[in-house]
């Protein structure tokens, strides 16, 4: 975790939806940290590509065990400019998510732990009252530094 008042650290916060966005301004404003706000699609290539960042933190959306979902392609671009990424995805998909990892350059890959998540009601299944847990990994990887890239946008 970040402490207040480090030198040369900078918090970026991204998001494709303007309400979550607001959300985490008042949250941050609330816990009195100061972070800089954008909103876009992290399954496109990243706004800062001219740069490396310590860390992503991301939780993307929920994909399944096939190619080209959102969740490989937030990481995908992740991977290209962060040295360590934390990342939430199904259990389901413990396979295929340490495969891509490794797949792009992963020096290593950990499942920190597993955790239950409750669906939000848009995202439950459509038999009234049904409610719907899912199983997810919180994941750790480090990239090895030669996997990283920045091409000059």
């Amino acid at each position: 975790m970040m402490q207040r008042g480090q030198v040369g650290r900078q918090v970026i916060g991204v998001d494709v939806d303007a309400d979550i966005l607001n959300m985490a301004l008042h949250n941050s404003t609330e816990l009195e940290v100061n972070m800089e706000l954008m909103q876009c699609d992290l399954a496109q290539p990243l706004p800062w590509r001219g740069s490396l960042v310590d860390t992503i933190v991301t939780f993307p959306p929920l994909g399944h065990r096939r190619k080209g979902v959102p969740d490989m392609e937030f990481l995908s671009n992740a991977f290209k400019v962060a040295q360590t990424v934390y990342s939430l995805h199904k259990t389901a998909t413990r396979k295929q998510v340490k495969q891509a990892a490794l797949g792009a350059g992963a020096q290593s890959t950990e499942v920190l732990c597993e955790l239950r998540y409750e669906l939000p009601a848009p995202y439950k299944m459509p038999e009234e009252g049904q409610e719907v847990t899912i199983a997810l990994d919180l994941w750790r990887f480090t990239m090895r530094s030669s996997a990283r890239s920045c091409p000059a946008t």
